[in-house]
């Protein structure tokens, strides 16, 4: 009983593939907040880069445990190159590679274990504004096409400011720049820059901020992960550009700022539109319309050309003549038209009064007959008279009054063939 209740809660359970399994272990494991984002240490071994896709896999291990990593290429932006025996920190989520059920590091962020406490406070610094949206494209102004003003926050010392001012002038001549001196590292340079976004957002015409300065190490590039200069640039109402350091440097205030460039004079590049370039597309733009022009014109040339080329405007007498024959023509037409109607009709007239008179009593009484009235009625049948009525006959030249004597109604023609077959017989 024991070995048959046992097998009915066996074939009791829900049976799984393997890939509902490894399906259930990966979604478990990857819905878990605290594996989406970890910050792990450990020494690499097994380093392989995978040549068709750029992709690098490796080994993250300490004394008594290891775990599978991967770099996937479009987050390979390093500075070093990872190397078997090199203790990193590194930053990712946990996942599941389903179709082994391993557990794998998806790593986003790698630097050399090194770098210590200012590392892992960049990490935490970028996280929490990344979380709190800071960092989001729908968030970032756009800078204006046309600046007419430009403050700059950075050292006015070296050549960052230089060249930014050269950069700009060349591409755009008249526009205004002006300069709010900040230390860019050190004790001071946190408030200064701070200060300086703040200052430029209570001037009015200032159109682009730019932050920036020259390369550096980490620890000199430090102020730029600061998380107080970031918020401040995320509050500020006119559209920055931040260029700090060199292409490979990245900070926090690149991630925040609305545009990031990669030096300082590419800033001003970004900032200001080339003026040779856009004189060029003016000229474009003057050379279409010149044509566009040039080509209505002669088009209605050629029309005044016919126009003029016409009989009736040399001869403008003709467009009157030709109307009034038009009209001569149109009036003839309608005269004959009026005198075929009238004919018309007169001789339908002429057909119906022809007829009408046919019918008429006076030529009946012209044939020889003559009508016979009784009171003012005409008399129709031998029937309606008797004898001694005072009849009078119509002739077509006069009038009479007789007395009737006597009255004979005629027989019908069958009855007079009987009479004259009774007389017959």
């Amino acid at each position: 009983m024991k070995m048959n209740t046992s097998l009915e809660r066996f074939f009791a359970l829900k049976i799984y593939s393997v890939s509902e399994l490894n399906f259930i272990i990966k979604k478990t494991i990857e819905d878990e907040d605290k594996l989406l984002n970890v910050i792990v240490k450990g020494e690499i071994s097994d380093c392989k880069y995978h040549e068709p896709s750029g992709h690098l896999y490796f080994t993250l291990k300490d004394e008594s445990s290891r775990i599978r990593c991967v770099l996937f290429r479009r987050n390979n932006l390093l500075k070093l190159k990872p190397e078997t025996g090199m203790k990193v920190i590194v930053q990712g989520s946990i996942q599941v590679y389903q179709q082994r059920s391993e557990v794998q590091l998806v790593v986003s962020e790698i630097q050399p274990e090194g770098l210590g406490v200012q590392y892992l406070m960049f990490l935490q610094i970028k996280e929490k504004l990344q979380k709190e949206g800071l960092f989001d494209e729908s968030r970032k102004k756009k800078l204006p096409e046309f600046p007419n003003c430009i403050g700059v926050v950075t050292s006015p010392q070296g050549a960052v400011f230089h060249d930014i001012i050269k950069v700009t002038k060349r591409r755009f001549p008249k526009i205004d720049i002006i300069l709010y001196p900040a230390h860019v590292q050190g004790e001071y340079a946190e408030d200064e820059l701070c200060k300086g976004i703040e200052v430029f957002n209570r001037i009015k015409g200032i159109d682009i901020i730019i932050i920036a300065r020259g390369g550096g190490s980490n620890e000199e590039l430090l102020v730029f992960n600061s998380e107080r200069l970031a918020r401040t640039i995320a509050s500020s109402r006119i559209p920055i550009i931040s260029a700090v350091g060199h292409e490979t440097d990245y900070t926090i205030a690149d991630f925040v700022a609305d545009v990031r460039a990669p030096t300082p004079s590419a800033a001003a590049e970004l900032a200001v539109p080339d003026k040779e370039k856009f004189m060029q597309e003016i000229d474009m733009i003057e050379k279409r319309i010149i044509k566009a022009w040039k080509t209505k014109i002669n088009f209605e040339m050629k029309r005044l050309e016919n126009i003029l080329s016409c009989k009736y405007f040399k001869m403008p007498s003709k467009i009157y003549e030709e109307k009034i024959q038009n009209l001569d023509d149109l009036y003839s037409r309608l005269v004959l038209s009026a005198k075929r109607y009238i004919e018309e009709k007169n001789n339908r007239l002429d057909s119906k009064i022809d007829m009408l008179n046919a019918l008429s009593p006076s030529r009946i009484i012209e044939r020889g007959y003559t009508i016979v009235t009784k009171n003012g009625k005409i008399i129709r049948s031998v029937d309606e008279i008797e004898i001694n009525d005072f009849l009078i006959l119509k002739f077509k030249d006069g009038f009479a009054s007789v007395r009737v004597e006597n009255t004979n109604k005629e027989n019908t023609n069958k009855e007079k063939e009987k009479e004259d077959e009774r007389e017959r017989k």
